[in-house]
């Protein structure tokens, strides 16, 4: 991996909340995008986007679910007293 430099002129902030719109921002040149590898995987296979900091970017294996079990759920009171 080669060492390039660029200068990019920033006229203010920009942010969005919407991955597709962050990719749209970038593509078209107002910013850098930050999402996650799979989102930008077409853009950057048909060179519209390039991938910067990869030194600094946490590989990501996958999401996980949790789904607690019903038997470790406590048991609901009894309502009822055993007579002995």
């Amino acid at each position: 991996m080669g060492k390039h430099s660029l200068d990019v002129a920033v006229d203010g902030p920009r942010s969005v909340n919407d991955v597709d719109l962050a990719l749209r921002a970038a593509v078209d040149g107002v910013g850098v995008a930050c999402v996650f590898d799979q989102q930008a995987r077409p853009l950057v296979d048909a060179g519209k986007l390039t991938r910067v900091l990869s030194s600094c970017s946490p590989s990501f294996p996958g999401f996980y679910l949790y789904s607690p079990s019903a038997s470790r759920s406590p048991a609901p009171e009894s309502r009822g007293r055993a007579r002995g």
